[in-house]
């Protein structure tokens, strides 16, 4: 198997984990917002919540590390012989993590700057609200789906090198 072998096969997969990792906050989310006991209104959460470029761009930054742990993975597992278990976990991590992170900053810049200006006229704390808070929550509410389907993506690449 060439490098270029090992590094499609693992972008393909980690896609389809990106995929798979998208479906599980969805469900998340939906049991988070369906309190009132209307299941439309919370499948549909984005609607009400006014984040929609937040979530877009996450969407993106999700797609695009999916890509690049993708290759890596590949290019790890089936070339290096390094252990799936681990690329899987720390890979699934990594993603969650840094799209977390780079998500709030579109808030932070379309509303927070504004929030911070002058400084010392308003007891909002744009950073706290834009970028800590959700990178908090995020990471605290995904951290086991993350692992799980780090998991399996790492799993479903190495079975690639039995076949």
């Amino acid at each position: 198997m060439t490098t270029q072998e090992a590094q499609r096969i693992g972008i393909r997969k980690a896609i389809a984990a990106v995929f798979i990792g998208l479906l599980v906050a969805q469900v998340i989310m939906t049991l988070f917002s369906t309190s009132d006991g209307n299941f439309w209104h919370g499948f549909f959460w984005f609607a009400d919540f006014g984040y929609g470029l937040n979530i877009a761009v996450a969407v993106l930054v999700l797609l695009f590390l999916g890509y690049l742990f993708g290759r890596y993975a590949g290019k790890a597992i089936l070339i290096r012989g390094k252990s799936w278990v681990s690329v899987g976990l720390i890979g699934g991590l990594c993603v969650l993590l840094l799209t977390a992170f780079s998500s709030g900053w579109v808030g932070f810049f379309q509303e927070g700057l504004d929030n911070n200006f002058p400084y010392g006229s308003t007891t909002e704390e744009p950073f706290l609200d834009y970028i800590v808070k959700p990178f908090f929550w995020v990471s605290l509410i995904g951290f086991i789906p993350a692992l799980i389907v780090g998991l399996f993506c790492g799993y479903a690449i190495h079975k690639k090198k039995k076949e």
